[in-house]
């Protein structure tokens, strides 16, 4: 029980996938004993009340950061459950107060899994830009990391290569795939003198591209970074807003469903003068 109890209130951020799976499988134990509780089967151990077990042991981080928050005199959430939950113990409402607990752990599991949907969308987009380019040198072709690479310089990408800079096109004609980066399904006929960008794909000719922009400074990092920011920004205001409510924000800032309006949304603020 010690080992589940620091499962559950350790820092979820920071949690490795079999203590996510621990944590699913400490809440669906409470909800089962809850609702063995509710229909009578197994309602007292040792003379004492189920509910009340549930209540203390799944209650635990509610009471520890309620107490920390008053002693560091700030106003969460949790503070009014910890306050209904000894209210209910208090006339003898052990069920409900056990169902308060249960409906915590339960808003706190559906926001740490929306926040790990976020966390994977940014490892996917992160994985756009290749780690090596092929620069060119006069009439040589060096293959090198990305981080050699220097605004100004000549970079070449062949059909079916994903694009390694942000940058200008000097030689060759394509249709190239932004759909990564803008959202926008259906490629774009680029050629001399047309801007291209770091993880898109080069889907027809050969291309030389002068290089504008390269690492974080590339359109794709700087949507990156504009997703971490709202996801931080977010954070906050979920942890003020009762579970059941975060986990609602959560889910609606990154659902897969939305990743296309969000990346439209993060390409418009980037290419906004």
């Amino acid at each position: 029980m010690t080992g589940i109890l620091h499962i559950t209130y350790g820092n979820f951020s920071e949690a490795r996938s079999g203590r996510w799976i621990a944590y699913v499988g400490f809440t669906a134990a409470v909800g089962l004993l809850l609702l063995l509780n509710w229909t009578g089967v197994f309602k007292t151990v040792f003379g004492i009340d189920t509910a009340i077990l549930i209540t203390l042991i799944g209650g635990y981080r509610i009471y520890y950061n309620s107490i920390s928050a008053l002693f560091e005199r700030r106003i969460i959430a949790e503070i009014a459950i910890f306050i209904a939950i000894i209210a209910a113990l208090a006339i003898g409402e052990y069920l409900a107060a056990a169902e308060a607990v249960f409906i915590m752990l339960v808003g706190e599991g559906l926001e740490e899994y929306a926040s790990r949907r976020t966390r994977s969308a940014i490892g996917k987009l992160t994985d756009l830009t290749p780690a090596r380019a092929r620069l060119k040198t006069g009439d040589q072709e060096r293959d090198v990391p990305i981080g050699e690479i220097k605004p100004s310089d000549i970079v070449i990408v062949r059909p079916g290569e994903r694009i390694p800079v942000d940058g200008e096109i000097r030689h060759g004609n394509s249709s190239i795939n932004e759909a990564p980066i803008t959202g926008e399904s259906i490629p774009a006929d680029k050629g001399p003198g047309d801007l291209v960008y770091a993880g898109s794909i080069n889907t027809a000719g050969a291309l030389e591209i002068r290089t504008t922009a390269v690492g974080s400074d590339t359109t794709v990092s700087k949507i990156i970074a504009l997703i971490e920011d709202a996801e931080h920004a977010r954070r906050p205001l979920c942890q003020i807003l009762p579970s059941g409510a975060a986990a609602g924000c959560g889910e609606h800032g990154t659902s897969q469903a939305n990743l296309s309006g969000r990346l439209r949304s993060c390409w418009s603020l980037v290419r906004a003068p």
